[in-house]
């Protein structure tokens, strides 16, 4: 069952629609709540498989909001269904696991999540179609992803390869698991 107000009208579309309804565009600061949302039911949903307890209910305070920076930039998307975000997603010149550094010809891949509801529909291929096409307007050679461990296959699916098991550090505390992955264009 979907949660949250008018996600049972999602879930209803989702199953009688085609793919083509639904729409991507670059996100506003006015999707804050949309988005917020989103991230936080995916996550909680779809990486407690892969999580402890302990891990999941520390680092979903801090990574289950979104962030502004990114709604702002151009390059941060939604995919929505009857004006309802479903997905989110996009990319950055500056990496985040180095204080912004930016390297010519690199991308990093940025706050991925589709609403549980809605995973295994083609919502992140969307967004990940849309950044490749990004990076190649934008002369990005490769594009970086600290990936969670629920995400691997989805990233391996579009052609990302792993170089290393990580930890993101949230706090002095909290060392979320995750993949380095990359995919040259």
């Amino acid at each position: 069952m979907c949660i949250g107000e008018g996600w049972n009208i999602i879930k209803l579309l989702i199953n009688s629609i085609r793919m083509s309804s639904i729409s991507i565009r670059v996100a506003t600061l006015q999707d804050k709540d949309g988005v917020s949302e989103v991230l936080s039911l995916s996550y909680s949903v779809l990486m407690s498989p892969s999580y402890t307890s302990e891990i999941m209910e520390a680092a979903l305070p801090l990574m289950s909001h979104a962030n502004s920076t990114l709604l702002s930039c151009g390059t941060y998307y939604v995919v929505e269904i009857d004006n309802k975000i479903i997905g989110c997603g996009g990319w950055t010149k500056e990496n985040p696991r180095q204080n912004g550094v930016i390297i010519k010809g690199k991308g990093n891949i940025r706050h991925f999540a589709t609403h549980p509801e809605c995973s295994c529909r083609g919502v992140a291929k969307m967004i990940m179609k849309r950044i490749f096409e990004d990076g190649k307007q934008n002369d990005i050679e490769v594009f970086d992803c600290n990936s969670s461990l629920n995400a691997v296959k989805f990233y391996n699916s579009m052609g990302f390869v792993t170089i290393e098991d990580i930890f993101i550090p949230f706090t002095e505390t909290i060392q979320f698991p995750s993949v380095s992955m990359t995919y040259n264009m």
